[in-house]
């Protein structure tokens, strides 16, 4: 009897969680119809177009993994940009800190050109960012619906949305920090060996898709997160196994990503990456204003009339909707408060870091309307400071001149309110169709709605031209890289 091959089988379907296994793909189907839309024509026009804005960095991120890709297979360093500069190429140590980002770039890369490889990996990152947000939603209320409601919010916000339009594929590739964020309360709650080794190696790849995410993203989740235990529990914590399994955890992420960004750190040391150093940073920081307004080239609240008129205050142009989007929809922010007065216990660990980020993405200075606002005292004319004044001053932040990116964490913290605020509201429709899936979808579908910056979606020309297809068609020693430029000037 003890090797009966049907009593196996059944033991091996009661360890599988089917139920899970099922929320989870009915979650990936949703998110994924969900970006064929609201990406629309780029998902039917793969190898011709690059979604965003022309002319904008998306050009940079569609050459690196076909460029990096190459470095690899060839056995060179990630620092060795040999076809730059050509013939003499050059080295950049800053390469190597994105080591994460690249390998899982890399079998993208491996299957589709460069165009084809970049929209899909827009595409995947606001899949992948929704199905982890909903994990962790899952996790806290212990509601399917409800976590796919609060996945959605996350991953189609308006800030995640303006990284799109400017074509920052790092910056959208943000699934990891939500799945760190469950596994690091997995961790505090029922410490294992397996989730600390787990939780190291996913704070490294964290720590290695772009480094900035290391300010923004891992540091904000852990210290909210952390700081929550322990005044929950007091000194018993640091004599609990939770902290051996931190330490643990915090080991392997320097073990493991402390060499690729080592290079970075000794030449920052020895003063040979000074010209990194960014300004604009209150260009780049979040105007108060935005955060009370939809994009003005919203599909249809602009023909309505709807959108505030201090809007184009704000959103001077289409570009501008790059670095200042904010907006988080008034029905995720309605159901984030429901979710905060009705959940128990309080979740302020989620509150406290959603506005927390959200200050600090308002930058050093506060911004009203497009133009720092400004006081009198005595005669004196000053500007009101904020905390990101303090941040600022942290090492490498002053190559850092886009404050507003923060507004992405804050968005995950309101994911997980909205979450908990769908979940009570389900709890009081107990009709079949109200408490079961047509009231989420009907949520998760407006507050996506809101938060639409335009459609259809920007997407710029990626055909080669003539010109550029003759060259390449012509045996030479020469190298020519090709970006298309409006601007008069190159970085």
């Amino acid at each position: 009897m003890g090797n009966d091959p049907n009593r196996f089988w059944w033991r091996l379907k009661e360890r599988i969680p089917v139920a899970r296994i099922r929320g989870s793909l009915i979650a990936l189907c949703i998110y994924t119809l969900a970006a064929i839309v609201v990406f629309y024509p780029v998902p039917f026009r793969l190898n011709a177009v690059l979604a965003g804005f022309s002319f904008r960095d998306g050009w940079e991120h569609a050459w690196w993994p076909w460029f990096s890709r190459r470095l690899l297979l060839e056995g060179r360093g990630l620092d060795d940009l040999y076809l730059l500069n050509h013939p003499a190429g050059l080295t950049h140590p800053y390469q190597w800190s994105l080591i994460g980002f690249t390998l899982i770039c890399f079998p993208v890369a491996s299957l589709f050109p460069p165009a084809a490889t970049f929209n899909l990996l827009v595409l995947s990152s606001f899949v992948l960012s929704g199905l982890a947000a909903y994990h962790l939603c899952r996790e806290l209320t212990r509601s399917h619906w409800a976590a796919v409601v609060g996945g959605g919010v996350f991953s189609f916000c308006s800030n995640r949305f303006g990284h799109a339009l400017a074509g920052w594929l790092p910056q959208m590739m943000t699934y990891v920090y939500p799945w760190y964020a469950l596994l690091l309360i997995r961790t505090l709650r029922r410490p294992t060996l397996q989730r600390s080794v787990g939780l190291g190696l996913l704070a490294a790849l964290g720590a290695t898709m772009w480094p900035i995410h290391i300010v923004y993203l891992l540091l904000p989740l852990t210290i909210v997160i952390v700081g929550a235990e322990i005044l929950q529990r007091g000194r018993s914590f640091f004599q609990s196994s939770s902290i051996h399994h931190l330490s643990l955890a915090l080991l392997i992420t320097l073990a493991v990503a402390l060499p690729f960004l080592l290079p970075v750190i000794v030449r920052r040391v020895s003063g040979g990456l000074d010209y990194l150093s960014a300004s604009g940073v209150v260009g780049h920081s979040t105007d108060l204003l935005a955060y009370l307004t939809p994009s003005p080239y919203h599909p249809i609240f602009a023909r309505l009339g709807i959108v505030p008129s201090f809007a184009h205050r704000v959103f001077r142009d289409r570009e501008t909707l790059r670095a200042a989007l904010a907006y988080p929809g008034l029905l995720a922010v309605l159901l984030a408060i429901w979710g905060t007065l009705k959940t128990k216990p309080r979740p302020w660990r989620w509150v406290a870091l959603a506005l927390g980020t959200a200050i600090l993405s308002l930058g050093p200075i506060l911004v009203w309307g497009g133009r720092p606002l400004e006081y009198t005292v005595d005669g004196y004319q000053a500007h009101v400071l904020l905390p990101y004044q303090l941040v600022q001053a942290l090492p490498f932040l002053d190559w850092v001149r886009t404050p507003g990116r923060i507004n992405t964490t804050a968005m995950l913290a309101i994911g997980v309110l909205v979450a908990y605020g769908t979940a009570d509201l389900q709890e009081r429709f107990d009709g079949r169709w109200l408490g079961g899936a047509l009231l989420p979808v009907c949520l998760f579908g407006f507050a996506v709605f809101e938060c639409l910056p335009m459609w259809p979606f920007p997407a710029g020309d990626a055909t080669i031209p003539p010109v550029i297809q003759r060259i390449a068609d012509q045996p030479s020693k020469g190298a020519v890289l090709h970006v298309p430029m409006e601007r008069r000037r190159v970085n």
